[in-house]
C-alpha cells in the first residue's frame, strides 16, 4: 500500500469516530477554549523529525497568555481509539497507519470545533499533502465569522533543518519510545522525504498565493532565521519568495561545528543502539550528511561506532569517571568532545594555520571513551541498568550533601516568592518568539 494514502472510513466507522470525538476527545482536549475577538491561527510546519513539537509548545505558551488556545494534534486523539493500545503492543510498526483514518477525522473535527469557538489555534503539520497545509490555510481564511468577530490572523512557522537531520530525528524518536515503552513507531522514509518536499511546496503557496498574514522560518532550537509579512490574497512572483529561499539555504548550507557535533554524536549513538533493521537507513543518513559536515574527520567516530557494535565491550569494562552521567548527558559529553576535536584538528586546507595535533588526539581519545561507555551500557541487562541507575542517584545525592572546599553555603530560599504585579493582558495577536 502507498504509505502516503489512507483508506476511507465507512459510514458506520465515521459515526463511531464522531461519537468518540464528542464523548471523549472534545471534553478531554478542547474544553474551556477562550473565544477571541481577533483570533490567531498558527500552523507549525516542518518535516517529520525536524523538532516541530518543541516549537509548537513554545507557540502554545505564547497564545495561552491571551486565554486558552486549541492545540490541534492527531497524536493526542489516537489513544482514544479502543484498539490503539492493542495495536501498539501487537503491531507497533503499523499502529499509527491503522488508526490514521480515524485520526484524520478527529483532527478535522477538532479544527472545526476550535474555529466555531473563535479560539486561538496552534496546529502541527508535516505538509505531506496539500490537505495538511494549504487546504488548512484556505479553510481558516474562509471560516464563517459571527457578527463582531474579525477573521483569523494566519501565521505559519516553518521549522527548517537539513533533510538528514530531520530523518535522524525520526529514528531517535523511535529509539526513545522503545526505551520508554518497549516499542516505537517507524516513519517510512518515503513519508519523510515527501514531508521535506511538502514544506517547500507549502511555503511556496503560502507566500505566492497569500494564504496567510505572517511567516517565520525557524530552527528546531526556536531561533528565528527570517520573518515576513504576507499580503493575504495577493500573489508574489516566484523569484521574490523569501520564505522558500530561506528554507532552501538551511537545507543546503554546511552545518556549523556545534550542530555537526550534536548530529554526529546522536548518529553514533543510534548506530550503537538501533535495531539491525534500522542500520541501512542510518548508513544512508550518514552518506547524505557527509558533504555538509565541516571537514572530513567527523566520519571517524561513526566508524568507531560500527566497530563497537560489531565487537561490544564487556559489561564490566566501565570508565569510572563516566558512571555518574545519564545516557543523555553522555551524548552531550560526546558532542562536546567532538566539537573540541574539530577546534583542534588541522584544517583540510593546508594553507590555513595548523593547530598542534596533541589536543586533537586527547579529544579523540575522550570521544572514544564516551562512545565505548554508551556501547557498554547498551549490552547491560535490565537488572544491571537499574542497578547502575540507582548507583548514579546515590552518587549525585552524596555529591549534593558534601560541599566542596570552595562551595559556598546554600542560601535560604523563600518557599513563596513575593507577588509580582500582574502584567497587562495583550489584546491583539501576539508574535511567538
Amino acid at each position: 500500500m502507498n504509505p502516503l494514502q489512507a483508506r476511507t472510513l465507512t459510514a458506520e466507522e465515521e459515526r463511531f469516530g464522531r461519537d468518540i470525538f464528542e464523548e471523549q476527545i472534545a471534553p478531554a482536549h478542547l474544553a474551556g477554549l477562550t473565544p477571541q475577538h481577533s483570533p490567531v491561527a498558527v500552523i507549525v510546519n516542518g518535516p517529520t523529525g525536524a523538532g516541530k513539537t518543541a516549537v509548537t509548545r513554545m507557540v502554545k505558551q505564547a497564545l495561552d497568555r491571551r486565554g486558552r488556545a486549541a492545540w490541534v494534534n492527531m497524536d493526542f486523539y489516537n489513544p482514544h481509539h479502543p484498539r490503539y493500545a492493542q495495536w501498539q503492543a501487537d503491531r507497533p510498526e503499523e499502529a499509527d497507519a491503522l488508526v490514521r483514518p480515524f485520526g484524520d477525522l478527529w483532527w478535522a473535527l477538532a479544527l472545526q470545533y476550535a474555529l466555531s469557538h473563535s479560539s486561538d489555534i496552534v496546529i502541527e503539520s508535516a505538509s505531506v499533502t496539500p490537505a495538511e497545509f494549504e487546504d488548512i490555510c484556505r479553510n481558516v481564511q474562509t471560516a464563517p465569522r459571527t457578527e463582531g468577530m474579525r477573521k483569523y490572523n494566519i501565521e505559519a512557522a516553518f521549522v527548517a533543518e537539513p533533510g538528514f537531520v530531520s530523518e535522524l530525528g525520526t529514528v531517535l524518536r523511535k529509539l526513545a519510545e522503545i526505551q520508554e515503552v518497549g516499542h516505537g513507531r517507524r516513519v517510512d522514509p518515503a513519508i519523510h522525504d515527501a514531508s521535506v518536499q511538502g514544506v517547500l511546496r507549502g511555503a511556496t503557496a503560502f507566500e505566492a498565493e497569500g494564504l496567510g498574514d505572517f511567516a517565520a522560518v525557524m530552527r528546531r532550537s526556536g531561533i528565528t532565521v527570517d520573518t515576513i509579512r504576507v499580503a493575504s490574497g495577493t500573489t508574489v512572483p516566484p523569484d521574490q519568495l523569501r520564505v522558500v529561499q530561506a528554507i532552501r539555504n538551511i537545507h543546503t548550507a554546511p552545518l556549523s561545528p556545534a550542530d555537526a557535533a550534536q548530529f554526529t554524536a546522536r548518529l553514533a549513538m543510534a548506530q550503537l543502539t538501533a535495531p539491525d533493521s534500522d542500520q541501512p537507513q542510518l548508513e544512508r543518513i550518514a552518506h547524505t550528511a557527509a558533504p555538509q559536515l565541516p571537514g572530513t574527520h567527523w566520519t571517524d567516530i561513526l566508524r568507531q561506532a560500527a566497530d563497537l557494535r560489531a565487537n561490544p565491550p564487556a559489561a564490566a569494562d566501565t570508565a569510572p569517571e563516566l558512571l555518574r552521567y545519564t545516557g543523555e548527558e553522555l551524548i552531550t559529553q560526546l558532542a562536546a568532545a567532538l566539537a573540541d576535536r574539530h577546534h583542534h584538528t588541522p584544517a583540510d586546507d593546508p594553507q590555513s594555520p595548523q593547530p598542534a595535533a596533541e589536543p586533537a588526539e586527547r579529544d579523540a581519545a575522550r570521544a572514544r571513551r564516551i562512545l565505548t561507555e554508551i556501547a557498554r551500557r547498551h549490552v547491560l541487562s535490565p537488572t544491571q541498568q537499574a542497578d547502575e541507575a540507582r548507583h548514579r542517584i546515590r552518587v549525585r545525592v552524596t555529591e549534593a550533601r558534601i560541599p566542596g572546599p570552595s562551595t559556598p553555603e546554600p542560601r535560604v530560599q523563600r518557599a513563596i516568592a513575593p507577588p509580582r504585579p500582574e502584567p497587562e493582558r495583550p489584546t491583539g495577536p501576539r508574535r511567538y518568539p
